[in-house]
C-alpha cells in the first residue's frame, strides 16, 4: 500500500483490510488510535533511518519546533531522497501483511 492511499483510506476500510472487527464503537476508537501511533512511529522510523546527517538535522529542528509541519516536511523531502516513497510504502506494506497474518 502506497503512502497517499494508506493517508487517505477510511478507518473502516483500513480495519477491514487489516482483519480486524472491533466489538464496540469504544474497542474501534481504541485500536484505530494505537494502529494511527504504531504506523507514525514505523514511518518515522523508516525516514530517521535514511536521512542523511544534514537532513537528519534539520528533520530534528522541525520536529522540536513545528511538528505540526513535520507530515509537509516529510512530503517535501521525501521527493529529494532518492527511494524513500518506496521504502516507506515497503514498510508499510509489509506491516498491514503482518496484522493480517496475525488476525487470521
Amino acid at each position: 500500500m502506497e503512502l497517499n492511499e494508506f493517508t487517505n483510506t477510511s478507518s473502516e476500510k483500513f480495519l477491514e483490510i487489516l482483519g480486524i472487527k472491533p466489538g464496540s464503537e469504544k474497542e474501534k476508537g481504541e485500536i484505530l488510535a494505537e494502529l494511527t501511533e504504531h504506523f507514525d512511529a514505523l514511518i518515522l522510523e523508516t525516514v530517521v533511518d535514511n536521512l542523511d546527517q544534514k537532513l537528519l538535522a534539520e528533520f530534528k529542528k522541525v520536529h522540536e519546533e513545528s511538528p505540526d509541519k513535520l507530515e509537509l516536511w516529510l512530503q517535501e523531502r521525501a521527493s529529494q531522497i532518492p527511494g524513500l516513497a518506496s521504502l516507506i510504502d515497503r514498510a508499510i506494506s509489509a506491516e498491514i501483511e503482518a496484522i493480517r497474518s496475525s488476525t487470521k
